[in-house]
């Protein structure tokens, strides 16, 4: 699914998950620029932004760019090769358009991971055990 906005008459947003070709796609900084151009080939836009990796980021592809806002309820950050690790915070990106400046502003707020686990625990939501846990000091720091 994709859903694009007009900035104004000639500046293009496309919001998707993965990317526009796929809900399942990966797009990180470090995907290839061919890679990157298969994924969003036969879309246009001044703005792509997608996210599925839940890690922030910033980059340009030609006159385009590309943006992935991270996440708010289980921002991903690497610790060590193979281990992922949970940031202490929520991540969101702005996107603005005025005065014929374009804006992209990726941001954080920091969360109270204690409360957050808890929350979860008592959701009723399946596998919450499993999921509070994600948020123990251990895995956070």
């Amino acid at each position: 699914m994709r859903h694009e906005i007009r900035l104004d008459e000639n500046l293009t947003l496309l919001l998707f998950h993965g990317s526009p070709r796929s809900f399942d796609d990966y797009i990180y900084a470090t995907t290839s620029d061919d890679e990157l151009e298969s994924m969003l080939a036969g879309y246009e836009a001044d703005v792509y932004a997608g996210g599925h990796t839940h890690f922030q980021m910033l980059r340009r592809l030609g006159e385009s760019v590309v943006v992935n806002a991270g996440s708010v309820g289980q921002p991903f950050r690497r610790r060590q090769e193979g281990m992922m690790r949970l940031s202490p915070w929520a991540e969101y990106c702005i996107v603005s358009y005025s005065d014929g400046k374009l804006g992209v502003e990726l941001r954080r707020a920091p969360l109270d991971v204690e409360s957050l686990a808890e929350m979860v625990r008592t959701s009723g939501m399946p596998d919450a055990e499993r999921w509070a846990e994600l948020w123990t000091p251990e895995l956070v720091r």
